[in-house]
């Protein structure tokens, strides 16, 4: 991406930071007429949506942005908003099949694996929600903090 499509991303983001919306949005869709291959641009216009809580809107850009590809931190932030977007606009399927990707890639990743569990959640899969999160605290947290029960708290979620 070059430096005057950051410059123009960065004076849309400035846009809608100062309540400017429809204007900022619009940089941001004739950037993606401009550079219709840039998958960076594509993920901007998706964020910057979803921090507009226009999800529907959100998940075709983020869509478009991971099909032209983008580094692996890119790639992350992507699945993880989208499957979230997906969540928030009931589409509870999509959310998992996207989050499951997420989770296939980047195992150990504490925001894939919370996100995972609230979309579980919402699946009315909440034993399996709580083992993810149970789990992810057992494996992240010192043994230590848990004042001699982390082996029966380990055990516990394994159990579930």
């Amino acid at each position: 991406m070059g430096e005057n499509t950051d410059s123009i991303i960065q004076k849309a983001s400035s846009l809608i930071e100062h309540g400017h919306h429809e204007r900022g949005l619009n940089v941001f869709q004739t950037l993606t007429n401009q550079y219709p291959q840039e998958s960076q641009v594509w993920l901007k216009y998706a964020l910057t949506l979803d921090q507009l809580s226009m999800e529907e809107e959100a998940i075709p850009k983020y869509k478009n942005a991971l099909e032209l590809g983008l580094s692996k931190a890119d790639e992350r932030i992507a699945l993880i908003c989208l499957a979230s977007s997906y969540r928030n606009v009931g589409q509870i399927h999509s959310a998992l099949e996207t989050i499951k990707k997420a989770l296939e890639k980047y195992q150990q990743d504490a925001a894939v694996r919370c996100f995972y569990s609230l979309i579980l959640m919402d699946d009315n899969k909440p034993a399996q929600a709580v083992k993810t999160l149970g789990e992810l605290l057992v494996n992240e947290v010192a043994a230590q903090r848990f004042g001699g029960f982390a082996q029966a708290s380990r055990r516990k979620f394994d159990d579930l």
